[in-house]
C-alpha cells in the first residue's frame, strides 16, 4: 500500500514537471502552445483550436504547428531566385559607309540570317538633294554580318540616307545617314608621258565643304586642309561665281571636286576641260577619258601658303570653260591672264607676279616678249597677261569689276579686245598695252599712265634691257624698256615700220612724240603691227644708242625674291590642257623638263 502511495505521488510529480516544462518549451512569452496537441487527450476545448501567431497570421486549425514551422524554415533556407537575364539587343544598324561611289556596306548589330538580310528586308537610299539612288544588287556576308548594296554612281560629297524596312513586319524601320564614296578612282593625265596618257588614280575623301569635296591621293596628306576648304567656301567660290559666272554642275552634287595628287615638279595645279563633258563624249571625240564632273587638280607637294592661289587660278579656268566652251579660237593670253586676275579678285595684287616681272630672272621679258603670242611653261607670259588685264581693269572701272567685262568677251581674241578698248577708252588694243608698260614705270595716280589704284607700287621699276643694248627684234604685242641719260631720242632710220616709242623722264613726265625726252628716264619701244600680227614678224626696235644700267630691285612691299631660276616653283608653269591643241603639250613638256633639270 505504501508502494502504491509512493507510486501515485511519483506519477503526480512527473506529470507536474512535464506540464511545467511544456509552458517554457519555445522560450516565448506570448502563451503560444505549439506542442499542446502532442499531449492532448482529444478533449481540449474547441476555443483553444484557433490561436493568433506573433505575426498576426492564423495558425491552421489542424494544430500541426511543427509542420507549418518546417515549411517556413525551408522557405528561409532555400536559394534566392536567379536574376532575370538581360533582354536581347534590339535589331539595328551598327554602321553604314560607302566604300566607293558604287557600293555601300551595312553592318548589323546582331547576327542575321542571309535570307532575311537579302530578301526579308527592303533597302532604299535617298540623297539630301531628294533624288533616290538606285540599288542594283544586295549581297550578304555572314562572317562580317554585313550587307553590300551595289548602287548607281553616287554623287561625290553628298550625304545620303539609308532606310531599311521588313517585308513582313511593319514595326521594323531603320534609318542612318552616310557620306558618299569614302574612296574614288579618278582619271588623271600622266605628264611624264609623251602625250599625257590617261591613268587611273585612287584617292580617299579627306573633307567636305559647302561648295567643295576634297580627295587626296593615297599615301599623302594635305597640310591645313580645313583652312583650304574654308578659303574655298568663304572666299574663292563666292567671289568668283558672283563676279564671273555661276558654277556648272554636270555631276549634280552642288560641289567642286578638289583632287590633291603628286604632280612632282611638273605643275602646281591644272584644270582639264575634258572633264566638262561625259566620258562617252570625250572618248568619242579625242579618245581620252573624262571624270564627268567639275574638278581641279592640285599638286599635293605644293606649299600650304600657295595652295589657295593655285585653287583660285584653276577654278577660274573651270568657270572660263563654262562661259566660253570649246571654241575654234583659243586665246591663251586671255584665259590665263584672267586666271591670274581671279587670284587678284580674291586676294588682291599678286606680289609674286610683280616680283617676277621686275626681277625677270631668266632675262626673257627684258629682251622683248610678246604678251599675245603665248609660250607655255614660261611664267613670263602669265605675268605680262596679268599686269595688262589689271591695268585694263583699272582703266575700265578702277576696280576688279573691270575684269568682268574682259571675262565676258566671247573668245578674248585681239579683235574683241580691241573693240572693247576702242569703245570704252578710245584707243586701240596695242596702244593700251603700250601705255600699260609706261604706266608700270610711271605709276601715276590716275589717267592712262596709271593702274588707277589696282596696284600699290612705287615708280621707276621695270625689267630693263641689258646695259649696252642698242636694239632688239620685237614681235607684235612685245615691248622693251631702255634706260638712258640722253636728253632726247628720235626714231632712227633703221627702226621697224610698226615700232612705236613712249618716254618717261626722271621726273616721270610722259612724252609720246619725237623727239622723246628721256633725260635719266626710260624709252619704251613697242611693236604695234596690227595688220599682220598673226605672222609674228619681228621688227628692229632701235634706237641704236647703248642703254645704261638701272635699278632692278622690287619695292619693299615685294622684297621677297621668289624668282631665282633654281627656285622657280612648279606652279609657275601650269600645263596646257586643250585636246584641240595637242602640239602644245610636247612644247610644254620639253620646256618644263629643262626647268626641272636645274632644280637643286
Amino acid at each position: 500500500m505504501k508502494y502504491l502511495s509512493f507510486s501515485a505521488f511519483f506519477l503526480i510529480l512527473l506529470v507536474s514537471s512535464i506540464m511545467f516544462c511544456s509552458c517554457f518549451s519555445d522560450g516565448s512569452g506570448d502563451g503560444e502552445e505549439k506542442g499542446d496537441s502532442d499531449f492532448s487527450d482529444g478533449d481540449s476545448d474547441s476555443d483553444n483550436r484557433e490561436q493568433v501567431g506573433v505575426d498576426g497570421d492564423d495558425i491552421e486549425e489542424d494544430g500541426d504547428a511543427d509542420e507549418d514551422f518546417s515549411e517556413l524554415a525551408e522557405e528561409a533556407d532555400a536559394e534566392p531566385e536567379p536574376e532575370l537575364e538581360p533582354e536581347a539587343e534590339e535589331f539595328g544598324v551598327k554602321s553604314v559607309r560607302a566604300v566607293d561611289a558604287e557600293h555601300v556596306l551595312v553592318e548589323y548589330n546582331i547576327a542575321v540570317e542571309a535570307d532575311f538580310a537579302e530578301n526579308g528586308l527592303v533597302y532604299s537610299i535617298v540623297g539630301k538633294d531628294g533624288a533616290e539612288l538606285e540599288i542594283k544588287g544586295v549581297s550578304f556576308d555572314g562572317d562580317s554580318n554585313t550587307v553590300t548594296l551595289a548602287t548607281a554612281k553616287q554623287k561625290l560629297g553628298l550625304m545620303y540616307t539609308l532606310e531599311i524596312t521588313a517585308t513582313d513586319d511593319s514595326s521594323v524601320y531603320l534609318s542612318k545617314d552616310f557620306l558618299s564614296a569614302d574612296r574614288h578612282v579618278f582619271w588623271v593625265s600622266n605628264f611624264a608621258s609623251q602625250y599625257y596618257e590617261m591613268e587611273e588614280l585612287e584617292a580617299r575623301r579627306a573633307g567636305v565643304g559647302e561648295h567643295c569635296v576634297v580627295y587626296v591621293e593615297d599615301g599623302y596628306s594635305v597640310d591645313g586642309l580645313n583652312k583650304i576648304i574654308n578659303e574655298f567656301d568663304d572666299n574663292i567660290y563666292p567671289i568668283e561665281t558672283e563676279n564671273l559666272i555661276a558654277a556648272p554642275d554636270l555631276d549634280e552634287n552642288g560641289r567642286i571636286t578638289i583632287l590633291f595628287l603628286n604632280g612632282g615638279n611638273y605643275f602646281g595645279g591644272y584644270f582639264s576641260p575634258i572633264n566638262a563633258i561625259s566620258d562617252e563624249d570625250a572618248m568619242a571625240w579625242w579618245g581620252m577619258h573624262s571624270n564627268g564632273m567639275e574638278i581641279v587638280h592640285i599638286n599635293v607637294l605644293s606649299g600650304a601658303d600657295s595652295v589657295p592661289g593655285i585653287v583660285a587660278h584653276e577654278f577660274q579656268h573651270l568657270l572660263y570653260q563654262e562661259r566660253h566652251g570649246f571654241t575654234e579660237e583659243d586665246w591663251t593670253y586671255h584665259n590665263e591672264g584672267l586666271a591670274e586676275s581671279a587670284v587678284h579678285m580674291v586676294y588682291g595684287e599678286i606680289g609674286d607676279d610683280i616680283n617676277y616681272y621686275v626681277f625677270d630672272p631668266r632675262n626673257i621679258i627684258r629682251k622683248g616678249l610678246s604678251m599675245v603670242n603665248w609660250t607655255y611653261a614660261q611664267f613670263e607670259n602669265y605675268v605680262l597677261a596679268y599686269l595688262f588685264m589689271t591695268y585694263l581693269a583699272g582703266q575700265l572701272s578702277g576696280s576688279t569689276d573691270g575684269y568682268i567685262d574682259i571675262f565676258n568677251l566671247e573668245t578674248g581674241s585681239p579683235a574683241e579686245m580691241d573693240q572693247l578698248i576702242q569703245n570704252r577708252l578710245g584707243v586701240s588694243f596695242m596702244q593700251a598695252h603700250h601705255n600699260s608698260l609706261a604706266a608700270f614705270w610711271a605709276q601715276r595716280d590716275e589717267g592712262p599712265y596709271s593702274y588707277n589704284g589696282m596696284l600699290d607700287m612705287r615708280p621707276g621699276l621695270a625689267p630693263l634691257v641689258d646695259a649696252g643694248t642698242t636694239s632688239l627684234n620685237l614681235e607684235p604685242f612685245a615691248g622693251a624698256v631702255f634706260h638712258y641719260n640722253t636728253a632726247e631720242i628720235s626714231y632712227p632710220e633703221t627702226v621697224g615700220e610698226n615700232i612705236r616709242y613712249i618716254s618717261v623722264n626722271a621726273e616721270y613726265e610722259i612724252d609720246t612724240e619725237e623727239p622723246f625726252r628721256v633725260g635719266g628716264g626710260v624709252l619704251i619701244a613697242y611693236n604695234a603691227n596690227w595688220d599682220s600680227f598673226r605672222q609674228w614678224k619681228k621688227e628692229r626696235s632701235g634706237p641704236d644708242i647703248p642703254a645704261i644700267a638701272g635699278e632692278r630691285s622690287a619695292t619693299a612691299t615685294h622684297e621677297d625674291n621668289v624668282c631665282e631660276i633654281k627656285h622657280i616653283p612648279a606652279w609657275a608653269d601650269p600645263p596646257p590642257i586643250n585636246p584641240n591643241r595637242l602640239e602644245e603639250w610636247g612644247r610644254w613638256k620639253n620646256a618644263t623638263e629643262r626647268r626641272i633639270a636645274v632644280l637643286p
